[in-house]
């Protein structure tokens, strides 16, 4: 597995380990419970290292249909944007996990997940690009909510006030995405120019 810094999506043999060691806390845990933490946790795997962050999609199928999804709209191309929703961390569980996974097998064969064992250590840079590409997301499909709610409203009818507001609402929101996006992320030139355009 090559690393990708937005990508903290269960492996198959994960959820095994999962089911494995929701056997073993006899009862205490289930697999889903430890399955949802499991996605809190950077994982190193074959060379590679998935952060504990949550995962963004732009255009891509999840391969880890148990994590929950929010639908952000579509690209250009119809293709689906998604971000990954985390549970909240349970650091119990979470040490669990750390202290369990190589013992959890029959014949307590050794896993080849290896789990974080600093609960501190997060990658920033991920996270903070993350949400910076989230905020983004939700820039650019608030900005073509509020152009169509625009051409709606050049067309007089009852719909009309309703279309004004929504255009107006959607354009804050954009523009409110924007400048989170730009505090996680400066890139002032582009920001200058996409507000041009705007």
């Amino acid at each position: 597995m090559k690393s990708n810094l937005y990508s903290r999506q269960l492996h198959p043999e994960e959820k095994t380990l999962a089911k494995q060691l929701a056997n073993k806390s006899g009862g205490l845990y289930t697999q889903q419970q430890i399955e949802d933490q499991m996605r809190l946790i950077g994982v190193y795997v074959d060379g590679g290292y998935s952060p504990g962050i949550p995962a963004v999609l732009n255009g891509q199928a999840p391969t880890d249909p148990g994590a929950m999804w929010i639908s952000t709209g579509l690209t250009e191309n119809g293709r689906p944007l998604m971000i990954q929703s985390l549970a909240s961390p349970d650091p119990t569980l979470q040490a669990y996990i750390r202290a369990n996974a190589n013992s959890a097998a029959p014949g307590n064969v050794p896993s080849v997940f290896t789990y974080e064992h600093a609960p501190n250590q997060i990658d920033w840079n991920s996270v903070r690009n993350t949400m910076a590409d989230a905020a983004g997301m939700i820039s650019t499909n608030a900005g073509r909510v509020s152009v169509a709610a625009g051409a709606a409203a050049a067309i007089l009818g009852p719909h009309t006030p309703r279309a004004v507001t929504l255009s107006f609402s959607s354009a804050v929101v954009s523009l409110g995405a924007s400048g989170v996006q730009q505090m996680l992320n400066p890139q002032p030139w582009k920001f200058g120019f996409d507000s041009f355009v705007d």
